[in-house]
C-alpha cells in the first residue's frame, strides 16, 4: 500500500516498464495452390510470398511456380535440425500456401521458434520463423513468409548460438519490423540485440525463482507472447501499446497477482529502456517511462474503480472518472517529454491521493494505525541506491508488497465492510495492497 508515495512511484518509473501488455491468423488469399501433407499430430498452415522488401524487383524478373519446403528446428548450438523436408507447392501469382502435419520429436518439444524455408524452382530461398509451443498447440496459422522474414531468421539462429534459442520473437516484432532487423544482419546493432536479448532471458528466469509459486503462470504469460508474433495484428511497433495491453489482459486472465506484474514490469523496462539498437522516430528511454507509469495507474485505477464499487460513494466515482481522463493523457504527455509535475491538480498521482483518503478513512483507523507503510518500515527493506539496478526495484516491490499484504491480513477483521467471502476476501487485499 502507498501512502504520499507518488515520489517514489515516479522514481522507480524512471526504470521500468511493461512491455507487455489474440488469435491466430495467417495465409494470404483463396486460391486453391494449397498443398496439404500428410504426417504427425500437429498442423503447419500459412503461405510463402515473393514480393515485399528491397528485393521486389528481383523476385518479379523471375517469378517462381513452384517450391520445396522444410521445417527445421534450432538446437542449443544454434545448428538447424530438420523435422521435416520436400514438401512441394505451387505459386499461384506471387504466393504458395501450405498445410502440412508434422511430428515434434521430443528434443524439440521446449523450442519455441521453428523454421519454414522454402526454396523455389528459381533457386531463390524464401525463410521465416515459425514461433509457437509444442506442448500446447497443435494447428498453428502463420501470417504470410517473405524475403523479409530473413531478419527474425538471422535474429533467431544468432541467439541460439548465444544460448536463448527460445527469444521472445513476440516482443521483438511489437518492436522492429522484420525488414529492419533483416538490415541489422552482420552488423553491430544485430550483436547488441542478442546481448539485450540475453540479459532479457536471465532476468526473467531470475524473476521465476524469485516468485516460485508463480512460476508456471509467468511461463504461460511468456508462451502467449509466441501466439502473438503469429498475429499481424500485433506485429510492428505501431502495434506496440496493443501488444501490451494483450499481455496485460493474458496476465490478468492467469490471475498473476499485483506484485508479479508489478516485477514482469520493471524487468520489461529495463529491456525496453535500455541500450537496444535505435529505431526512427521512437525514443525509448521516454517509452520506457511512459509505459511503466502508465502500467502503474492503470493498477491503481483498477483498485479505485473496485473500491467505487465497494463503498458505493458518489465523490469516488467522481474522483475515479477525473484519475481516467488524467491517466488517459499522461502516456501522450510523457512521449511528448512534457509530462504533468508531480505536485500539479491534474497529476494523476495526485487525484490519487483524494481517494485515498476516503477510502482509508472509510476501511477504519486500523488502515493509518496498523497498515499503512511509514517511513521506519522502509529502513528494514531492500535499499535503493541513487541509481537501482531493476533487481533492486523488484526485490523493493515484492517486499513492499508482501509487508502490507501480510499487516492487511492479520488486521482484516477489523476492516470496516470488508468481504467476508474467500474469493472477493483475496480480491480485496489485491486491491488494498496496490493503494
Amino acid at each position: 500500500m502507498r501512502f504520499k508515495f507518488s515520489f517514489l512511484l515516479l522514481v522507480m518509473a524512471l526504470i521500468g516498464t511493461m512491455c507487455f501488455t489474440g488469435c491466430s491468423l495467417g495465409g494470404d488469399d483463396d486460391d486453391d495452390n494449397t498443398v496439404v501433407g500428410s504426417g504427425g499430430s500437429t498442423t503447419i498452415s500459412g503461405s510463402v510470398s515473393t514480393t515485399t522488401g528491397s528485393i521486389r524487383e528481383a523476385l518479379r524478373a523471375a517469378a517462381p511456380t513452384s517450391a520445396t519446403l522444410g521445417f527445421y528446428y534450432l538446437n542449443n548450438a544454434g545448428e538447424q535440425i530438420q523435422i521435416r523436408t520436400g514438401i512441394p507447392v505451387t505459386f499461384a501469382g506471387n504466393s504458395a500456401n501450405y498445410s502440412f502435419g508434422v511430428t515434434i520429436p521430443s528434443e524439440a518439444l521446449q523450442k519455441r521458434n521453428f523454421l519454414l524455408i522454402a526454396v523455389t524452382d528459381t533457386n531463390v530461398t524464401i525463410e521465416g520463423v515459425v514461433p509457437f509451443n509444442p506442448n500446447s498447440e497443435t494447428n498453428v496459422n502463420v501470417p504470410p513468409i517473405d524475403p523479409d522474414d530473413a531478419g527474425p531468421v538471422a535474429l533467431a539462429k544468432a541467439a541460439a548460438l548465444a544460448g536463448v534459442p527460445n527469444i521472445d520473437m513476440g516482443n521483438v516484432l511489437s518492436i522492429y519490423t522484420p525488414a529492419e532487423i533483416k538490415a541489422m544482419i552482420n552488423t553491430a546493432n544485430m550483436t547488441t540485440l542478442v546481448t539485450r536479448l540475453q540479459e532479457r532471458e536471465q532476468a526473467m528466469t531470475q524473476l521465476k525463482t524469485e516468485f516460485a509459486d508463480q512460476a508456471a503462470k509467468i511461463q504461460q504469460l511468456m508462451d502467449y507472447s509466441f501466439q502473438l508474433a503469429r498475429n499481424p495484428d500485433y506485429i510492428g511497433f505501431a502495434n506496440r501499446e496493443k501488444f501490451e495491453e494483450a499481455m496485460k489482459a493474458k496476465a490478468i486472465e492467469l490471475g498473476l497477482p499485483v506484485d508479479a506484474m508489478s516485477a514482469i514490469d520493471t524487468m520489461e523496462g529495463a529491456f525496453i529502456g535500455s541500450g537496444l539498437p535505435p529505431k526512427t522516430g521512437v525514443d525509448f528511454d521516454d517509452l520506457s517511462q511512459a509505459t511503466e507509469q502508465k502500467r502503474e495507474l492503470e493498477t491503481l485505477g483498477n483498485a479505485l474503480t473496485y473500491f467505487a464499487g465497494l463503498l458505493n460513494k458518489s465523490e469516488l466515482n467522481e474522483i475515479k472518472a477525473r484519475f481516467i481522463t488524467a491517466t488517459e493523457a499522461f502516456f501522450a504527455q510523457i512521449m511528448a517529454g512534457n509530462p504533468p509535475q508531480p505536485g500539479a491538480n491534474n497529476h494523476p498521482f495526485f487525484i490519487l491521493d483524494e481517494a485515498r483518503v476516503i477510502i482509508f478513512t472509510t476501511l477504519g483507523n486500523v488502515v493509518t494505525n496498523s497498515i499503512l507503510i511509514k517511513p521506519a518500515d522502509l529502513q528494514s527493506l531492500v535499499q535503493l541506491g541513487e541509481k537501482p539496478t531493476p533487481e533492486q526495484i523488484i526485490e523493493h516491490q515484492k517486499a513492499l508488497f508482501a509487508l502490507v499484504t501480510n499487516r492487511i491480513t492479520a488486521n482484516y477483521a477489523t476492516l470496516t465492510g470488508a468481504p467476508t467471502d474467500a474469493a472477493e476476501k483475496a480480491k480485496f487485499i489485491q486491491h488494498l495492497a496496490a493503494l
